[in-house]
């Protein structure tokens, strides 16, 4: 319950900012039995404001307290299945953006291919699956598609006032604008202008002014950093940046994790791919490669054949990408290294690096 009254908390600041003042919402959603034509009208335009939206909004609450007596626990299971809620239970419901997110597309595409089902022709002759993309074409939906979108969709949400505090591959949604979400991570996906990146899984996230009194692993990690910080100290802009960067430190190893999985070039689906879930990259950045993301960890990439197309892109325009990925895996110690407003970090400012032009 507590989860889901912080997801409650933060999504009514993130969609607060969406909706009309003027427009009379919450009466009307309380007397829905008198008000229905009007309300399915309000839900109808909530749901064409939230799909653009960066975050997955939520429509409302089921009442359970109205299925009560008239729910038939066989019949619920076969429509949705899964059992019936239990009467202390809350059910939120939420806009539809599809259920995929960066761990479906987080993979090699090559790989993804061989998996994928040899279908028959109009004459029982058999198709294979269609040729993957140009590796450039798929690096730009990449790059311009996610990793931007995710990154604007991070700064929304510090320019909100709350910090996320859980990012990683399954709280990055990627949806689609077409009938089919899905199709937002098929490995023949290329057009950005069809992807919309959201945020999800608010239920640990808070207001950048409660983290210190909320959450005492806060402290000590701040701490960590030669922040002095005490429990329930009043918030102020080195606190509220460390948040920020904790956020933007998360975000860092999913787009990295992404970047080395989706974007590896492999001869054939047998050829052997290091690791890249966001464990073993911390312990290479943190313990092997002293966080020496543009020396030594660009090092170890360049060794590997199959990321040597991606070693070019993030070498471009004098190593953008590298200073991207540098500014968010290290962004807690750029943070604590920040003593004066001019050096506060900024996640929306990492869209003008020439990396996403």
């Amino acid at each position: 319950l507590q989860l889901a009254s912080s997801e409650l908390k933060a999504l009514a600041t993130l969609q607060s900012s969406l909706l009309d003042e003027d427009d009379d919402w919450t009466s009307v959603a309380s007397a829905r039995t008198a008000n229905l034509r009007k309300d399915q009208m309000n839900v109808a335009k909530l749901v064409g404001l939230l799909q653009p939206a960066p975050f997955m909004g939520i429509l409302g609450e089921v009442n359970l307290a109205e299925l009560e007596g008239v729910m038939e626990p066989n019949e619920f299971y076969r429509a949705l299945g899964v059992p019936p809620p239990k009467p202390e239970a809350v059910w939120l419901v939420y806009e539809y953006a599809g259920l995929s997110t960066v761990q479906a597309y987080a993979q090699p595409p090559l790989i993804r291919r061989a998996a994928m089902p040899i279908k028959k022709g109009f004459f029982g002759n058999l198709v294979t699956p269609d040729p993957l993309p140009p590796w450039k074409t798929r690096a730009k939906y990449v790059v311009q598609g996610m990793v931007k979108g995710a990154i604007a969709a991070l700064a929304d949400v510090h320019e909100s006032g709350l910090v996320h505090r859980s990012l990683g591959r399954t709280s990055i949604v990627l949806s689609s604008k077409t009938q089919d979400k899905r199709e937002a991570v098929s490995i023949h996906a290329t057009l950005t202008s069809n992807l919309i990146v959201k945020l999800s899984d608010f239920g640990f996230a808070l207001p950048q002014s409660e983290v210190t009194t909320d959450d005492l692993d806060f402290v000590t990690r701040a701490r960590t950093f030669g922040l002095s910080i005490g429990t329930g100290q009043k918030i102020n802009v080195q606190i509220a940046n460390f948040a920020m960067a904790e956020d933007m430190h998360a975000l860092g190893f999913v787009v990295l994790a992404l970047m080395l999985s989706s974007l590896a070039e492999l001869v054939t689906p047998e050829d052997p791919v290091p690791p890249t879930d966001e464990d073993t990259l911390q312990r290479l950045l943190g313990e092997i490669f002293d966080k020496d993301v543009k020396g030594q960890f660009r090092d170890y990439v360049m060794n590997e054949e199959i990321w040597g197309y991606l070693v070019e892109l993030l070498d471009e325009d004098g190593g953008a990408g590298w200073s991207i990925l540098d500014s968010l895996v290290n962004a807690r110690e750029k943070a604590a290294a920040a003593t004066t407003q001019e050096n506060l970090i900024s996640v929306r400012g990492l869209l003008s690096n020439p990396f996403f032009s």
